[in-house]
This record gives C-alpha cells, structure tokens and sequence, in this order.
C-alpha cells in the first residue's frame, strides 16, 4: 500500500453534511488504518466563497423537466449540460457504513465547537493524544487550538479495531408520508411511476 502523506478537503459550511462527529470519525479511522498521515479540512467562509461544484449545481437547477420518481431525476442531471453531459452514478450496489455508531463510542466533541471551525487539521500526532487542531480562520499568524476529542479510555487502536456496521440498502418511508404520497397516484400517467409509489416501504 502506497501511504498518502497528506489530503486537504474543502466543503462549505453545512453543519448536517460537513461539521459533525461523523465526518471526524471517517478522518480519524483513516489516518488510524495508515491512509494519511495529516488530513486538513477548510470550510468555506459563508456569502464570500463558493466551490466550483456550485456553478454545476446551478445548470442542473436551470433544467426544467417534471420529475415523478428517483429516475427522473437522473435525467434532468444527465440532459443538464449539453456540451459536457454530467454522469450519473447510482449508489444501489454498494454498501454504505454507519460512522454515526462510531463516532458516538469514540468521541465527545463539546469543546470542540466544531460549528466555529474553519479549518480542522487531524494527524497522527495529535490523535496519539486524542486531539485534533482547529483554527476559527485561515490567518498564518492564528495559532492552532488543540483539542481532545476521544472519549475516556478510547485510544487511536479503538479505530483500528472498529468493524463498522453496514446500513440497511432499502430506503423506507414514514406511513404518513406513503398515504400522501398515495393520494396523488390517480394523477399520474405512467404505470411504472404509479407502482413505484405503491411499492414504498414503511
């Protein structure tokens, strides 16, 4: 295996998405398995700065087309921009991992105030201590805060030993939200758009 040394993230602010115990959890058990060695994660000032995503996500926006089920939205996506055509990959056929668990065994991240951060930097080092280094911006002349994030007696060997639970592949839906749903099914025109909605799980 070829170790990578370092890896810088950047993302905008979103405190669900991006800010959160999850996200840390996924950079500790990485560096802990030997993947990297520093991984640095900026966040973007907000109304100053945008990613180069955003201006994608804008022509997507642009696309005016009726969507019923998952698969229209596909469409809209792949018919979006007609000079470079964006791919659509499904996610249906791989796993994805619930580092929420993890990240409620391992860490406590109160003082960590992750929701001030601008940059976040986790290394080996510091996870050997149990912290990581925060900034609240990008001045060179800040000095970094450092922080413990493990719990009590949780080590860097605690990620290295993780198994981490596979989530269920099958999306379900509230009953609520089905009978709503169901309602609007004598609307619709396409057979495959009604049975996709009469399908859902509870």
């Amino acid at each position: 295996m070829i170790k990578k040394k370092k890896v810088v993230v950047w993302s905008d602010n979103c405190g669900g998405q991006m800010k959160n115990r999850m996200i840390l959890a996924l950079y500790c058990l990485l560096i802990a398995h030997g993947h990297y060695t520093v991984i640095d994660h900026k966040f973007l000032v907000s109304g100053h700065s945008f990613l180069p995503c955003d201006r994608d996500f804008g022509i997507i926006e642009k696309r005016k087309m009726k969507s019923f089920v998952p698969e229209d939205l596909h469409e809209v996506i792949r018919s979006a921009n007609t000079v470079n055509p964006f791919k659509v990959i499904d996610m249906d056929g791989g796993p994805f991992f619930d580092f929420g668990k993890l990240a409620s065994n391992c860490l406590n991240t109160t003082k960590l105030k992750i929701s001030t951060s601008a940059w976040l930097r986790i290394t080996e080092e510091s996870l050997k201590d149990g912290s990581v280094l925060m900034k609240t911006n990008f001045a060179s002349s800040l000095n970094w805060t450092t922080v413990k994030v493990f719990k009590s007696s949780v080590t860097i060997e605690h990620f290295k030993d993780q198994t981490l639970t596979a989530l269920g592949r099958v999306n379900h839906v509230t009953a609520e939200k089905k009978k709503d749903l169901l309602s609007m099914v004598p609307y619709l025109k396409e057979e495959k758009h009604k049975e996709f909605h009469q399908k859902l799980l509870v």
